[in-house]
Order: C-alpha cells, then structure tokens, then sequence
C-alpha cells in the first residue's frame, strides 16, 4: 500500500447560499380551478359540408370510372371471345361444305350417266319398234347411200334385210346404175342397208347410224337398236347401274381411189355424223 492512500481526505460542508441559489424548491399545484382546453382552429360548417360533398362526389366519379373501365375492358375480351367463336364455327362449317360438295360432284356426274343410259335405251326401243312397224323411210335411206358413191360406179350391190326387200325393189330401176343387184342378206339388220361396188363400200346399217348420231351428240356409242338390251344390275343400295357403253361398230369410211370405178376427182374421206351412211373401202381380195 501506497503512501497517497494512507493520506487522510478533508470533507468540507456546503454552506446554505451555495445550494440554494442552484435548486428551486417543488410546490404541490393548485387544484381549486376547473382545467381549460386550449384553443383550436375552429371549423366553419359549411366549409365541412362542402368537403364531404368533394369526397362523395369524387368516390362516385372514381367508381363510374373503375365501372366504364371494367366494362370496356369486359366487352374488348367478350368482342375478341366472340370474334374467335365465329371464325370457329366459320371454318367448322366451310369445312362441312367442302365434304358436302363433293360427294354432290360425284353425284351429280353418276345421275348424268344413268340419265344418258336411259334416254338412249327408251330411243333405242323406240326406234326397234318404229323399224319394225314401219319400213317406208327406208328407200330414202338407200338413196342417200346410193348417192355415196363415186358417180363413175355403174354396178352396185344393195344388200338389206330379207323383210326391207321388197320396199327397195324400186331402186332396181335407178337410170344411174348400168346393174343393181338386190340381195337379202340376214346380217343386216332391219332398218338399213348396205352398198357395195367394188373397192366402194357404204354402210347404212341402222347399227352404223346409230353409233354414228350418238358419237355425235354424246361423244359416246351404246348398244343399238338391233342389239339386245342388257340386263340392268341392282347395286347394294337397290339403285341400277347404267349400261356400259358399246363399242363403236368398225367404220371405215374412204373409198378407194385406186378402183377401177373410182372417180379419181370426188374426195369420200368424212361423212356427216347423221342418219347419212357411210362409204368405206373393201378389201376384194
């Protein structure tokens, strides 16, 4: 231990006038008096009115506004929901009609075909029936074949049917031809003719103008008149199939130039697609 702790400490006392002057001494407060509320900014009524007003008025146009917003927002996505729908539907139905309209196509095309299939069967029967029932147009049919042939020809062969005979007989006496030799023939058909002269043939057969008008007007040939009528097949669904189209008789249709009774100057290459017969070459060998 040190010698400064062992020193002794002085305490000096305050005196009075030293605290007394730095200290101020506490007083119980005075609770007789009623407390006052300190003053404020007073309000003017009117002004508070007009302020909830403002708001009223503000919260309504904020809400109108949220409200036209939310709307116009709800009818864009409802107009593009809509737009969509309709295009769907749009396309659902076009791609409906594209399948509908071919089948309609296909139709349509086989319609068309029993149609031309059923007209030429009725004209077919009908001409058959009006061959046999009457003979009398026959003559000019034979003149016109006649008429064919090359003008320097003298001696023709006319060969027909064995029941047209006799109605022909009147050409025999045709002052062009030097001969005319009639023959009744039972491969010709009722209903035509055919010529012969040489190198010079021509074919009226009702098969031949029949194949021959058809062609013209269809572009097609089926059975003739003096062909059977086939048999009519029923398909699963019970309708009937058209007849297929006959093949076209042989129609050669030139003369020969190079016969002894050719005309060297009288072109028989084409023959008009009628009634009309027509000339062919014959091969005499």
């Amino acid at each position: 231990m040190s010698s400064s702790d062992d020193a002794p400490t002085l305490t000096r006392p305050l005196e009075a006038t030293d605290w007394q002057e730095l200290v101020d001494a506490w007083e119980l407060p005075d609770f007789s008096a009623e407390p006052v509320e300190e003053a404020g900014d007073e309000v003017d009524p009117a002004t508070a009115e007009e302020l909830a007003e403002a708001r009223a008025e503000a919260e309504k146009r904020g809400y109108e506004a949220g409200l036209k917003k939310g709307h116009d927002a709800g009818y864009q996505e409802g107009m593009a929901a809509a737009r969509e729908e309709i295009q769907a539907i749009e396309n659902r139905l076009r791609g409906w009609l594209s399948h509908l309209e071919r089948p309609l196509a296909l139709l349509d095309d086989e319609v068309t075909e029993q149609l031309t299939a059923l007209a030429t069967q009725i004209a077919r029967v009908m001409v058959a029936r009006e061959v046999q029932a009457d003979n009398s147009g026959l003559p000019s049919i034979a003149r016109e074949a006649l008429a064919a042939l090359p003008v320097s020809v003298r001696s023709v062969t006319l060969r027909c049917a064995p029941a047209d005979e006799a109605s022909l007989r009147e050409l025999i006496d045709d002052a062009r031809f030097e001969r005319l030799d009639l023959r009744a023939d039972a491969t010709v058909s009722a209903g035509g003719v055919i010529v012969e002269s040489g190198d010079a043939r021509v074919d009226a057969s009702l098969a031949n103008r029949w194949a021959a008008t058809l062609d013209h007007l269809i572009g097609r040939v089926y059975p003739g008149p003096d062909q059977p009528v086939p048999e009519t097949a029923a398909t699963p669904s019970g309708s009937a199939q058209s007849d297929e189209p006959a093949e076209a008789p042989a129609q050669p249709n030139e003369t020969s130039s190079d016969g002894p009774d050719a005309d060297p100057g009288t072109d028989h290459d084409s023959a008009p697609a009628s009634d009309a017969p027509r000339s062919e070459e014959r091969d005499d060998d």
